[in-house]
């Protein structure tokens, strides 16, 4: 019983304030290389805006396991069974349509 309750603390001491936390690099390259992005379409420098930064972080309709492949097998070294299923899981989600002002 004594072990359930320091579980319970530090669940919740660690859920504290989780969503105000910003994504690390290897978080935004999970989403990155799983939704079949690259990294390659963002300019280095030079001054761009927050949209093409934001860019690789947008699904893409047209994007397949394939793409996931093929960036991965490009631009990274890690191994490409959990992008893969990774696509697989984000296909699940229902893509939100952006409001027209």
């Amino acid at each position: 019983m004594r072990l359930f309750a320091w579980f319970l603390l530090g669940l919740v001491l660690r859920c504290i304030g989780l969503g105000t936390l910003p994504p690390w690099t290897d978080e935004c390259a999970t989403l990155v290389f799983s939704l079949g992005n690259s990294f390659l379409e963002v300019p280095l420098n030079e001054f761009i805006s927050p949209d093409q930064l934001l860019e690789p972080l947008q699904r893409s309709p047209t994007a397949g396991l394939g793409d996931v492949w093929q960036h991965l097998m490009s631009e990274s070294t890690h191994p490409p069974l959990y992008f893969l299923l990774n696509h697989l899981w984000l296909q699940g989600f229902p893509q939100e349509q952006p409001e027209m002002v």
